[in-house]
């Protein structure tokens, strides 16, 4: 109790922090078939009560109750290889019952059903209870860091009989007979319980409906965990976060869909640990952007913000993070619109392969530099949080993502890393031109207001999204694409015209025969290539571009010829078009015959360079760097400009200029004036650090 109440205290008086989250697991409070022991979290709670300390019930089912493992070994999880999961520890949960028990089987479900009412009914008694957070991270449990020594076929799950029945279910909802389904997947099935999930390489088709009913199998499951806590406790909000945040991740193994995950509770959030990463700002800044996307409109959260370093495997260890970069992030989160951070974790980790990370505070209980600066941002964010209120960010570019084109790279390489690579690549030119990204999905291509679209590597289009993409094009958007889009349909079958479902109108032109081109990438457990890859073609040859400017850049990925109809060519290599741009009714196709996003992740600067012009052609932000990324928020007479330094190792100073109707400007963590004249600030940024410029 004695440590209980020297950290509450130290968070609120000391650090001056208004809440914390209180991480309740299923297998700590419950021992014994239906007895619950709630005593430390509620000794937690009342000093909380006390001090006026907010508090974030956190609720874990993937940390099951050993006696209910006992009662139900057939619950496990069980993997591809038909191997079950034994309740045992984890990274994050060192105190064991991880994975928990799979929650597909009644039986579980209404056991923890049964533990989230009691965990509501304990907390709501309190005060300091501000809401739920009923699913950390939520994804597959086993398959993410469950074993550092597995094979990917270890961590594929759950193969358990009630997850294979539930699929089977799931099957019959969708084709209604067999026969819809073999002329689906191209197989010979004579009855449902002769199908099986996917386990090994074959067609498509089977795997894009494998995961598709996961992403919906944890919406159900995140529904109920929501409607259970809803009904205990109606008075508070119950919420979630990610811990993979795809595109930007290639998590496709986890089952993680955060656009329809995000549906289901009153606020979203994420987790965030640029460093663990090796993310620049820029990279950060698109966490936060895709965290506010999937919330379509609802409140989100930096729900644990990396406080400490952070573990890779073992005793690798990622950088500590400084007091900049803790200043840094605040302050990005807040300009892209969070209402809340939180950090994982407030104390350094004690045992398990997290030890010795995360903490803002070591574990002898001394306050870190960080933790200080963690402290005086909270501060000067409370100072001026009528501007941060009803902030939201007005996105300048969209950028498509649905998951099934990642199932695709999966069932062919074992990742979806090129997808990531791609989303994170384009990403960084609409950072680097000062815009903000609104990434969206299939649903909603109806209602884009956004001035360009941006479609890195979509394998996959249905005809519906086909259709809207036209018509967005068709009202005066901007489309940029690349090669294969649309190469297969909905079921995983080879396209006969790409791009296809009628693209080829919008875009002019329609793709010819293509040559891989990558000769030193190796694909996941992959055999090194023994052929003909001296031939230029297949060793990424450079594409020169002439329009809109003159540029140059390697191609990655495919050499994919474009035969033109409507549009003109952009340039090429040799004799092959190999960019195009057309005009279709209002709007306006930009399309690439290689992986362009490769490219730009490639560091081929060219490739950047020409989406960065085209960007520029059609949207102009607020504020704009050079090499500096200044952000303005504004509230009547009244504005905020954060300018951030994406550089690891270099100072930069530019002038910015501002809205002409500010006549005074103060750095508000120097406290001192800052020169305005005629409407340009000066400013000196130092490496992965922000300036916060108050203007008046």
């Amino acid at each position: 109790r004695h440590q209980h109440r020297f950290h509450l205290e130290k968070i609120k008086k000391e650090l001056g922090f208004n809440v914390i989250k209180n991480f309740c697991q299923w297998n700590s409070c419950s021992r014994k078939p239906g007895v619950y022991d709630f005593s430390e979290y509620e000794e937690v709670m009342s000093i909380c009560d006390e001090f006026e300390l907010n508090v974030i019930v956190n609720a874990s089912l993937e940390d099951a109750p050993y006696w209910l493992e006992k009662q139900h070994p057939e619950c496990r999880y069980v993997n591809s290889k038909g191997m079950p999961a034994e309740l045992s520890g984890n990274d994050n949960h060192p105190a064991g019952g991880h994975p928990g028990l799979c929650l597909d089987n009644d039986v579980i479900i209404d056991e923890a059903k049964r533990f989230l009412r009691e965990v509501a009914e304990s907390a709501k008694r309190h005060p300091s209870l501000l809401g739920y957070d009923c699913w950390n991270e939520p994804h597959i449990e086993p398959n993410w860091n469950t074993d550092y020594w597995a094979h990917t076929s270890d961590i594929l799950y759950c193969y358990c009989p009630e997850s294979i029945r539930r699929f089977r279910q799931w099957l019959m909802e969708r084709y209604e007979n067999v026969e819809a389904l073999n002329a689906a997947w191209k197989r010979y099935y004579g009855e449902w319980d002769e199908i099986n999930p996917p386990r090994r390489h074959g067609n498509y088709a089977d795997w894009l409906d494998w995961w598709q009913f996961w992403f919906d199998n944890l919406q159900r499951q995140m529904r109920w965990r929501y409607e259970t806590l809803k009904a205990a406790d109606p008075e508070r909000f119950v919420m979630s976060h990610s811990g993979g945040i795809p595109p930007l991740l290639a998590r496709i193994e986890s089952g993680i869909n955060n656009f329809t995950l995000a549906k289901e509770v009153d606020m979203w959030g994420t987790s965030m640990a640029p460093m663990a990463q090796n993310w620049t700002t820029a990279e950060a800044a698109a966490a936060v952007e895709v965290t506010q996307s999937a919330a379509r409109g609802k409140e989100y959260w930096i729900s644990e913000m990396q406080a400490g370093y952070c573990h890779s495997i073992g005793l690798q260890k990622c950088p500590r993070p400084l007091p900049n970069h803790i200043r840094s992030w605040n302050w990005l989160a807040a300009f892209y619109g969070a209402k809340g951070i939180m950090y994982w974790c407030y104390l350094t980790e004690s045992t398990g392969n997290e030890a010795q990370g995360y903490g803002l505070i070591r574990f002898n209980g001394e306050t870190t530099h960080r933790a200080r600066e963690a402290a005086r941002n909270f501060e000067l964010l409370r100072q001026y949080e009528q501007l941060f209120i009803d902030h939201v960010p007005t996105a300048d570019v969209a950028m498509l993502y649905d998951p099934s084109s990642s199932i695709i790279m999966f069932a062919q390489e074992g990742n979806d890393k090129w997808i990531s690579h791609s989303h994170v690549a384009y990403h960084r030119q609409v950072w680097d031109s000062d815009l903000y990204t609104h990434w969206v999905t299939f649903e909603d291509l109806d209602s884009l207001t956004e001035k360009v679209l941006i479609v890195p590597i979509h394998y996959i289009l249905t005809e519906e999204a086909a259709v809207a993409i036209r018509k967005y094009v068709s009202n005066g958007g901007t489309l940029i694409a690349e090669n294969s889009l649309g190469l297969f349909n909905r079921n995983g079958m080879l396209q006969p015209r790409i791009p296809s479902f009628g693209l080829a109108e919008v875009c002019g032109l329609e793709e010819e025969e293509n040559y891989y081109t990558w000769p030193d990438y190796q694909p996941s457990g992959g055999q090194p290539f023994v052929g003909s890859f001296e031939k230029e073609v297949h060793c990424s040859p450079q594409i020169k571009i002439f329009d809109p400017l003159e540029t140059s850049f390697n191609a990655y990925g495919f050499v994919t010829p474009l035969r033109l109809t409507t549009a003109r060519s952009l340039g090429g290599w040799k004799d092959y078009c190999l960019a195009a741009h057309n005009h279709y009714r209002k709007g306006e196709a930009y399309y690439f015959g290689t992986f362009l996003g490769l490219s730009i992740f490639n560091r081929q600067n060219g490739a950047g360079t020409l989406v960065r012009r085209i960007l520029g052609d059609k949207v102009t932000p607020k504020v704009k760097g050079q090499e500096l990324r200044p952000r303005l928020m504004e509230n009547g007479e009244q504005g905020l400009l954060a300018v951030f330094n994406n550089s690891r190792s270099q100072t930069y100073t530019e002038l910015i200029a501002v809205p002409g109707k500010y006549h005074r400007a103060t750095d508000i963590h120097q406290r001192t004036d800052v020169t305005l004249n005629n409407s340009h600030v000066k400013v000196s940024v130092p490496p992965e650090d922000v300036v916060v410029i108050n203007l008046l």
